[in-house]
């Protein structure tokens, strides 16, 4: 029988934490290792029946807004009664919220993991405040200190925590560049011919739409055959829309919403652009490096996704024009054919993420 694993994480939609997860899941030796899930959101998820095609299950408990007593009431009832765990591991943003470990300490779960995602929570003040307050008690309470890179561990845990960098892997070998598909993609949005710089990810306030916008509007005026491709859904995904309009970029910006082939849209697109408030280690970035476009990123991200010599960091200071500048660099720019080689001995392919998790799950 496979010792069963508990992730803790509020849904499991198509984020980056959720994508890790997922591309751990689907390669771990489920015959030793299985995963379940405690969410926070009821409502059905983008990976939810994957999850129970592999064999997993999925349990809820009530976020602290639908009440903080109930939702540790409701934490202690799911741990007291389910004693089959070997292992919690908690996906954070931040210290603000620690209650999953917490009851699962209280209730004999030998292997606690918290594993942070991000360099900052977008929320208030308060939230920040409860971070910075709890971070000695996730100490406390956590068997191991795990983080996405060296920016993500020191905003979680504090600068002088050890802990352990966990690599964003994924499968290296299928995202490398597909002509074929670049050419069905291209043709399917009616892009030929054009020049194409793209984001993929939610439309939230960290990926920072309304610059790319802004960046886009400032790239077509210097080039006439520029596009720009966003493949993602998210809450801000209406604003975007309505100032697509307003910046008259109608029929320049393509929304693709939910894609099932990363590979094959990043296959499509000639530069890679996500001037980002703040990143965890962009899953997205390590895909787009696998499949040789060249990424021009804000400066706030960190250098631990620098995998290739065509990833290059840019002030969000410095003005639009600029990012143009070093996005037009890239129209003659040819796909290095060891791109994807290239991520994995970086130590970013996914069997090398699985070893690490599956050791630690096992106690090995």
């Amino acid at each position: 029988m496979p010792i069963r694993v508990l992730h803790c994480i509020h849904s499991m939609n198509r984020g980056g934490a959720e994508t890790f997860i997922m591309n751990v899941y689907r390669k771990i030796d489920r015959s030793r290792v299985q995963f379940d899930f405690l969410l926070h959101n009821p409502e059905p998820g983008d990976y939810d029946e994957e999850i129970r095609q592999l064999g997993g299950h999925i349990y809820y408990a009530p976020s602290r807004r639908d009440g903080i007593i109930e939702n540790r009431r409701a934490l202690n009832r799911f741990f007291k009664e389910h004693t089959e765990f070997a292992a919690a591991h908690q996906h954070l943003s931040s210290c603000s919220y620690i209650e999953p470990l917490r009851y699962a300490k209280k209730h004999g779960i030998k292997i606690r993991i918290a594993h942070s995602h991000s360099t900052k929570e977008d929320g208030s003040r308060l939230h920040e405040l409860m971070h910075r307050l709890q971070r000695p008690a996730l100490r406390r309470i956590a068997t191991h200190l795990w983080a996405c890179s060296d920016l993500s561990a020191v905003w979680t845990y504090g600068p002088h925590a050890k802990n352990k960098i966990i690599n964003n892997g994924i499968q290296t070998d299928s995202f490398c560049y597909d002509a074929e598909k670049r050419q069905l993609f291209r043709k399917q949005y009616g892009i030929e011919d054009a020049f194409c710089i793209g984001l993929v990810g939610r439309f939230v306030p960290a990926k920072n739409h309304s610059r790319l916008l802004a960046i886009f509007d400032a790239l077509q005026k210097k080039h006439s055959q520029a596009v720009l491709m966003l493949v993602g859904v998210g809450p801000l995904m209406d604003e975007a829309k309505k100032e697509t309009e307003r910046r008259e970029l109608t029929g320049r910006v393509i929304f693709t919403g939910i894609s099932e082939d990363i590979a094959g849209m990043m296959s499509a697109m000639d530069v890679f652009v996500m001037p980002s408030l703040f990143e965890g280690l962009p899953v997205t970035l390590v895909e787009a490096q696998a499949t040789g476009l060249p990424c021009i990123v804000s400066d706030v991200i960190t250098r631990d996704v620098a995998l290739t010599d065509y990833i290059h960091y840019l002030p969000l200071s410095m003005a639009d024009d600029i990012w143009c500048e070093k996005i037009l660099e890239y129209t003659k720019w040819e796909r290095p054919e060891d791109a994807a080689l290239q991520v994995k001995r970086r130590g970013f392919d996914i069997q090398t993420t699985v070893q690490n998790l599956e050791d630690t799950y096992l106690g090995r």
